[in-house]
């Protein structure tokens, strides 16, 4: 029998109860959907039954296996929040006595710019308010600032 870490128990087995633990805790269905995706792709992913196992390396390893997926970096930060959630239960459990998730750099998200209008469209916006009556030249004001 292998070694399954300090509880005993395998990763898979921790993750279920942990899902069980959040939705006495009455988080939301789409919530623990989610989670429950997350932690069974990286459980099924990273190969290990011994959650002592699990190392950094494996996470990061998890992460650029995300990205080769065509995951975008918003998408892998919100599976990677699940998983470290995961992690820090299991550290404040005492079922790991390191967490190897605790000193994972998350990835940053990329900032996407808004369309910004073109000199045309901003001149029809602009021309939109009826400047011969208080209230259009009020809007107009608010459009140019």
């Amino acid at each position: 029998m292998e070694n399954l870490g300090h509880s005993g128990r395998s990763v898979e087995v921790i993750a279920r109860e942990y899902i069980e633990e959040l939705r006495a805790m009455r988080y939301s269905e789409r919530t623990l959907e989610h989670y429950q995706r997350s932690l069974r792709d990286f459980i099924a992913t990273v190969h290990k039954d011994d959650p002592c196992a699990i190392t950094a390396q494996h996470l990061e390893k998890y992460r650029g296996v995300l990205l080769k997926r065509g995951y975008k970096p918003a998408s892998v930060l919100t599976n990677f929040q699940s998983i470290k959630l995961f992690f820090k239960h299991m550290e404040d459990t005492q079922q790991i006595f390191v967490n190897p998730a605790a000193g994972l750099v998350p990835i940053k998200k990329s900032l996407t710019l808004q369309p910004v209008p073109t000199e045309e469209e901003m001149q029809i916006l602009l021309a939109q308010p009826d400047v011969t009556t208080p209230t259009g030249i009020r809007d107009r004001a608010m459009l140019e600032t």
